[in-house]
């Protein structure tokens, strides 16, 4: 503080005003800047491309998050800032999922405090967002969020609250939405909660349409001349511009920014180690979700059919709005062949594509089909619209801000003239509809004839899009569903940004959801498909059945009319919703198969914690997370079970260790909503120790007085 303050001394008021992080004058320098969790300052190449949040969150690993932090502050280091999410998955709907930690509070905190942390130990300022509950990218500007106390105490507020107490955060990007009646970013009692836990750093604003309003909250870095003309127009005290500038020197001195010089912008951060680190987190964020008849990993192949379009240059590496460049990327088509040798036959298959528009045609007009066969559509449009063929939808696009596309198929007949139409409703950014059409066939033959068959199957999913359906994109599920039936021994590679459904379930080996791995997509993918890497990922987000499990399935809370949204389900978020509503997902939280086994036994437990033995039973060396789940006392009024600790453990066949999972005693407080206070509930408390939320292979108790 002492330095920041004598830097203010010395500042003029045109300087308080202007000052964004560098002064030379006073040499003071902060880097170019950045913006994304990884994304390069501008006019910088060589930055690694990790995986995206939601990989990091399924490797479970809360060193290997402070590994990407460390790697991460290395590479922006003299360069800018970092902005990793933290907003809670309160829906399969929501497009930017994958940049964030899943739908647990508890795992979420535990896996971005050390990433912080490490990032800010390399003098690069971390800014959180989005302050607070971006939960939608519908209507995400105009909404109200109408929380109960005790889940925005308990759900929303839990990461956040943990990241400035252990992690002490330089900033906050606070969201466009508002929370129980005030915009986020104009809001004075939210971002006063962050002062209340001994934030000292600055709010970054989204947009806004009140600036005094904004700044009078706690909004920190409006436009100078906005502040400037308040501030002489009497609408802001002159003071306001002093506090400003304080919030933003107080953790840049915090942190030693202004003692690490800036490095040239085009200069290159990424080096052999972060690769490396970032291929680790690809293969230990893979999540195998299942493998009947052990198809994995690949054993005696001669011939291998390879099948999609995100197998090739269309690879779903990072999500659409990720601007990270990504060089000399590692595709499935070009690792998988590298790995498998010689002496193995892969053929490659693109099929359809479910992610790029088709050739198009016009947005409304008779066809008729020349052959009898699979015809496929998209329909590339912002707003809101809806394409028809023969009178049944086909595909659509919901309230988007700018231009995505959206693919379908039908059955068509030759000869036979059916209706294209299309319905619209302009918002936004973005083109008008435009629809493409395209012969959906694909030869199958060399998928009878191959020992293995592995479809990829991947979406584009980001900022100012949600999903409109849980299904794959395209006809992404026809693909699979033929592959299945030409080769039952078929595997599917999902790089989805979060669940998808999947019908055809039962009719392959096996699925490894590996998310959005960034630049390492093929090569740990192969790894894994080889047995070269131990598939360790667990599901840090429930995969519903279908799209009628879960919270937030009525309109009026999800996504709203277009002005409130109501949290009706409270605390019950994600697994918290499917065992209290007694819910059979298609794949639990925290659920993830191994190549070998694990023996869970000796369970001790006190208030403090617990202990336990692990085993590996099986053939193969292989890491299993233990999570811990505790219950309640009945007269708290919580979920039947939630996350408190979790540790994962390497092992080499045969071998056993002895754990320790402590419980975190602020971690089994309740929010009061009549105190407006956090308190303990004295009673009995059930544990549940196991390899997911339904897979429970130890359960003991304690009691606090």
């Amino acid at each position: 503080m002492g330095r920041a303050l004598e830097a203010l001394a010395r500042m003029t008021y045109e300087e308080k005003l202007n000052f964004r992080g560098a002064l030379p004058r006073l040499g003071l320098y902060s880097g170019p800047g950045g913006r994304g969790s990884q994304a390069p300052p501008p006019k910088t190449s060589g930055i690694t491309v990790f995986p995206h949040e939601h990989v990091l969150a399924a490797t479970w690993d809360k060193a290997l998050a402070a590994r990407v932090g460390k790697a991460i502050g290395e590479e922006f280091a003299g360069r800018g800032t970092a902005f990793p999410m933290i907003n809670i998955n309160r829906t399969w709907h929501w497009g930017r999922m994958a940049d964030t930690f899943g739908e647990d509070p508890y795992l979420t905190a535990e896996m971005v405090v050390p990433e912080i942390s490490a990032i800010q130990n390399e003098h690069v300022p971390a800014i959180l967002k989005h302050y607070l509950a971006n939960n939608q990218e519908i209507d995400r500007r105009t909404v109200d969020e109408r929380i109960p106390e005790r889940a925005l105490h308990e759900i929303y507020f839990y990461a956040w609250k943990q990241a400035v107490e252990r992690s002490k955060i330089a900033g906050v990007f606070c969201a466009y939405n508002g929370v129980n009646g005030n915009f986020s970013c104009v809001n004075p009692e939210l971002l006063g909660t962050l002062r209340s836990w001994g934030f000292d750093g600055f709010v970054f604003p989204e947009p806004v349409s009140d600036s005094v309003a904004a700044v009078k909250a706690g909004s920190d870095l409006l436009a100078p001349n906005v502040i400037d003309a308040n501030v002489k127009s009497g609408k802001l005290d002159a003071s306001v511009v002093d506090v400003i500038a304080l919030h933003l020197l107080v953790p840049y001195f915090r942190l030693g920014v202004f003692d690490v010089p800036p490095a040239p912008a085009d200069s290159k951060a990424s080096t052999p180690e972060h690769r490396k680190i970032a291929e680790e987190v690809a293969e230990q964020g893979a999540v195998l979700l299942k493998n009947s008849g052990s198809v994995l990993p690949l054993k005696g192949v001669h011939s291998i059919a390879l099948i999609g379009d995100d197998a090739g240059k269309n690879a779903s590496m990072q999500m659409t709005t990720s601007n990270v460049p990504n060089d000399n990327p590692s595709l499935p088509v070009d690792a998988i062949p590298a790995r498998a040798g010689s002496g193995v036959k892969v053929t490659y298959v693109p099929g359809p594509t479910a992610l790029s528009p088709l050739p198009e045609m016009q947005t409304e007009s008779t066809l008729t089909p020349t052959a009898t066969g699979r015809y496929r559509f998209s329909l590339t449009s912002s707003g809101t619209a809806r394409l028809f063929v023969a009178g049944n939808l086909v595909s659509s696009v919901f309230k988007s801000d700018s231009a995505i596309t959206a693919i379908g198929g039908a059955n068509l007949i030759a000869n036979k003239p059916v209706e294209v139409k299309v319905e619209y409703t302009n918002r936004g950014r973005g083109a008008n509809p435009r629809v493409g059409i395209q012969m959906a066939d694909f030869d199958v033959s060399v998928v009878k004839e191959a020992d293995v068959a592995i479809v990829f199957a991947g979406e584009r999913a980001g900022e100012s899009m949600d999903r409109t359906s849980l299904a794959l994109n395209g006809d992404l599920d026809y693909v699979i569903e033929t592959v299945a039936a030409a080769n039952p021994r078929t595997v599917v590679v999902l790089n989805t940004a979060g669940p998808v459904a999947m019908p055809w379930i039962d009719k392959v080996s096996a699925v490894i959801w590996a998310g959005h791995p960034g630049g390492f997509d093929g090569s740990s993918i192969a790894a894994l498909l080889f047995g070269d890497a131990n598939p360790s990922g667990k599901l840090p987000i429930t995969f519903p059945a279908n799209e009628q499990q879960g919270p937030a399935t009525r309109p009026d809370e999800y996504p709203g009319d277009g002005k409130v949204v109501n949290f009706t389900e409270n605390l019950l978020i994600g697994y918290r919703w499917y065992d209290a509503k007694n819910q059979t997902p298609l794949f639990p939280f925290g659920h993830g198969l191994s190549y070998t086994t694990f023996n869970y036994s000796d369970l001790k437990v006190d208030p403090s914690g617990v202990r336990l033995k692990v085993a590996n039973t099986g053939t193969r060396e292989g890491a299993e997370v233990v999570q811990l789940y505790v219950g309640h006392p009945a007269a708290a009024g919580e979920p039947p079970q939630q996350l408190k600790g979790f540790e994962k453990v390497w092992l080499k066949p045969g071998e056993s260790k002895t754990i320790s999972i402590t419980l975190n005693r602020q971690s089994l407080a309740i929010w009061d909503d009549v105190a407006h206070a956090e308190k303990i509930v004295p009673g009995p408390y059930t544990v549940n120790v196991g390899s997911s939320s339904r897979d429970i292979r130890l359960k003991g108790s304690f009691t606090i007085r």
